[in-house]
């Protein structure tokens, strides 16, 4: 008796064999058998509704499957770009996700691709304050990305443009933590559409004239990374002031404490001003 557990190729071969009714009845199948399996359910049920999903079946109709919604079976496989495990160190702004909620809505029954993240960011926050700025509407960037859609066809595929939106995320997230920041906002997204080669969402906007310059000028504004403040005090290593900036070669007697140095001529001031000011 073979006690090793089955591979996944091994159990995607067994419903394959039982089941010739398509996507959705493989996917019926498969869960079946997963009750009866140990370790690899998840995995194994994972590959067929992503089957279901390159076949162009909703999730609405996978969900129903489930026994669920449709928002409850895409949490669960992870298929949406809004999906933000990628930025689990960074704290998403409160605009980032109503942009994200906005391309979800924006995609339907749909897969998010990076066209929706685009048209989400008008939503609010300071991608779309770039993207207005420099002419582009939500309702012109729509218009065009349902040309762009209907000329492509079947060529570019489902699977393809879901990766490219879900690199977005991640991009972003790099660009985040490069510029030092500790939150992932719609500036980190939009300049990741705009430094994606061959996303739909650059194939739109360059198909509206947009100034990738300008905005890249404008986000590297938003992106330069954060330098820690340097005290006066302790420039280049010398004891100084942090009030007036006084150092003792300047001839001034100097008292350091934790964090803060003063010299003798601001003690004597705060002397003279500190009586003269009310309490409270």
């Amino acid at each position: 008796m073979n006690l090793a557990e089955p591979s996944l190729d091994e159990l995607v071969a067994r419903v394959k064999a039982a089941v010739a009714r398509g996507e959705l009845g493989q996917l019926d199948a498969a869960l079946t058998l997963a009750e009866v399996l140990n370790g690899r359910a998840d995995e194994l049920t994972t590959h067929f509704v992503e089957l279901a999903r390159q076949a162009g079946h909703s999730w609405t109709v996978i969900g129903q499957r489930f026994g669920v919604t449709k928002q409850a079976a895409r949490e669960r496989f992870g298929d949406r770009p809004a999906d933000l495990s990628a930025a689990a160190d960074l704290t998403p702004t409160l605009r980032l996700r109503a942009c994200l909620a906005a391309a979800e809505s924006e995609a339907g029954e749909g897969p998010v691709r990076t066209e929706h993240q685009l048209i989400g960011l008008f939503q609010d926050g300071v991608g779309a304050s770039i993207l207005e700025r420099l002419g582009m509407t939500q309702e012109n960037v729509r218009t065009e990305a349902t040309s762009l859609r209907a000329e492509l066809g079947g060529t570019d595929t489902l699977l393809t443009d879901e990766v490219a939106s879900r690199r977005i995320i991640e991009r972003a997230c790099q660009l985040a933590r490069r510029a030092g920041h500790d939150y992932l906002g719609t500036e980190h997204v939009l300049a990741a559409l705009i430094l994606d080669p061959g996303s739909r969402a650059r194939r739109v906007l360059q198909r509206l004239g947009f100034d990738f310059a300008t905005a890249k000028r404008d986000l590297d504004q938003c992106l330069k990374p954060r330098r820690k403040p340097r005290r006066r005090g302790r420039r280049q290593g010398t004891m100084a002031c942090d009030f007036c900036g006084k150092q003792r070669r300047d001839g001034v007697r100097l008292v350091a404490g934790p964090g803060v140095c003063i010299c003798e001529d601001c003690v004597r001031l705060a002397q003279d001003v500190i009586p003269e000011q009310p309490i409270g």
